[in-house]
């Protein structure tokens, strides 16, 4: 969870940790649901409804993928989620981080989650 300085939950993120050599592309939270995966992104996501019940704010719930064979990391905002299927609202594509300090990728994740 994400906090912000009045200890209001601003975002929920799953980290997702891809160790495959195929492309995170392929491995998508949305491969992933409802089967194998569905009890826990439904879990995150009482999570967040919680939350914002709670705050009477928005709460994402966001997948950020990173890639332990590239230098590569992806963010997925999760519009909707049923028994069915997940919906993606937003997603920034596959991000190049090679030679990038950890002080910009935190800057960048940061202002695309619109926490700062």
């Amino acid at each position: 969870m994400i906090v912000d300085n009045q200890n209001r939950v601003r975002c929920v993120i799953e980290y997702k940790k891809h160790t495959l050599p195929a492309p995170i592309d392929e491995h998508l939270m949305t491969q992933y649901y409802p089967e194998p995966d569905g009890r826990k992104y439904q879990r995150l996501n009482a999570l967040a409804k919680r939350y914002e019940n709670s705050f009477q704010t928005s709460v994402p719930l966001v997948v950020l993928y990173y890639s332990t064979k590239q230098p590569i990391i992806r963010l997925q905002e999760i519009g909707s989620l049923d028994k069915e299927r997940a919906t993606i609202s937003r997603d920034t594509g596959n991000k190049l981080i090679r030679g990038l300090l950890e002080k910009k990728i935190s800057d960048d994740v940061v202002s695309w989650l619109g926490v700062c």
